[in-house]
This record gives structure tokens, sequence and C-alpha cells, in this order.
């Protein structure tokens, strides 16, 4: 996927589950700002399915985490590299044999598998986890993300706001290179329950508790 407006694989509106997304690359996924409703803060090209979408850019965005990503490279998007930004939806969703299940919160799904995925020089950062209003909220130990790397991505490598039940493994986050790129590796913000092995970075930002 290269040079498109809005993320550049994403789902639709929250109730995509048990997909694999593995061997992308996604490479300059724009922000342009919607001429309409320019205080909005909005893309020109709006998700319509999904108010909450701001469609910033991202390479890989996902409001519906119960899904696997392996073996995937994000390059130079305005957004994130890889954003899990949890829907605030109550859905009826099929199990892995396709049986619909009873409505659950959608930020509740831990993400399915995360492994191996590598971003870089992107806007935003490397990855998000979670959001300010609604929160990633799975059980404990139950997303675990493992082998990932960002580099000279423009401000974080990781980043995770009101995360909780992670597992983050073999992350790898350098920084602090002389044009300023990548200016925290891990940046942990607000209410967080995530637990950290074999994490190699050089700068550690925590906020909350």
């Amino acid at each position: 996927v290269y040079n498109v407006i809005g993320h550049g694989i994403s789902n639709e509106d929250g109730t995509e589950v048990w997909n694999t997304i593995e061997d992308n690359l996604v490479a300059r996924a724009l922000f342009v700002l919607d001429p309409a409703a320019p205080n909005s803060g909005y893309s020109v090209n709006r998700n319509p399915n999904d108010l909450s979408d701001r469609n910033e850019g991202s390479c890989f965005w996902f409001s519906n985490a119960r899904n696997r990503l392996r073996r995937n490279v994000a390059v130079n998007c305005n957004g994130w590299g890889f954003d899990f930004d949890p829907i605030d939806l109550v859905a009826a969703l099929p199990d892995e044999q396709g049986v619909l299940q009873p409505p659950i919160e959608v930020r509740t799904l831990p993400i399915l598998e995360f492994v191996d995925n590598e971003a870089h020089s992107s806007d935003y950062g490397g990855i998000n986890v979670g959001n300010t209003n609604v929160g990633f909220v799975t059980p404990s130990g139950s997303s675990r993300l493992t082998r990932f790397l960002a580099w000279r991505n423009l401000f974080w490598g990781w980043y995770s706001e009101n995360a909780y039940g992670l597992v983050v493994e073999d992350l790898t986050a350098p920084d602090a290179t002389p044009d300023g790129a990548q200016t925290y590796s891990v940046f942990p913000y607000r209410g967080q329950e995530i637990r950290w092995r074999g994490v190699r970075f050089l700068t550690w930002y925590f906020t909350g508790k």
C-alpha cells in the first residue's frame, strides 16, 4: 500500500474479527485536513462508519483488536505505524467458527497476535495502544505483543494510554538520533497495566500509575 489518503490498512466499523494481516508493507498513508471543516481535526477522507475515526493517516489502524498481525512493516505515515484505537461499541460478534456470540464491549477484546512487526519514520510514532476516552481494557496478560521494532519515528517508539492487560516482549525502540528523531522510545501514559519483558530502549517517559 503506497501514497493513500487516510489509513493504509484498517478495519471499517469495529466489528471485523479473526483476520490475519501478514507480510505487508505500507508507506505514506497521509492525513489531509477536510477543507469543509478545517477546525475539526478530521481528514478529508473521514470514515462514515466510525465517526470517532479521524482517519489521520496511520499505516495500520484497528478499532477492534481481535485480529492477528505478523511480519508487517509501516513506513513514513502521517499518523502511527500501528494504531489500536478501540471503538466505544457493544456488538454481537462471531467466534472463530462463525457462530454469533452475545454482545460484548469491543474495547475489552484482546489482540490475538502481534509478532515481528516493524515501524519507522512515521510522524506520530511506531505504535499506539488505547486512547484518552475509551481505553483498551483487556483481561490481564491477554494481549501479547512480541518482537516489535520501532525506529526513527518523529515522537514515540511506543505510546499507550489507558491500556490494560498487555504483555510486551522483546520491544526494541532506539532513539536519540542527532536530528531528534523518536523523542521518546517508550511512553506509557495514564492508567496502565502492562508487563514488560526484554525491552530495549534509550528513553522512558512514564506518567500516571
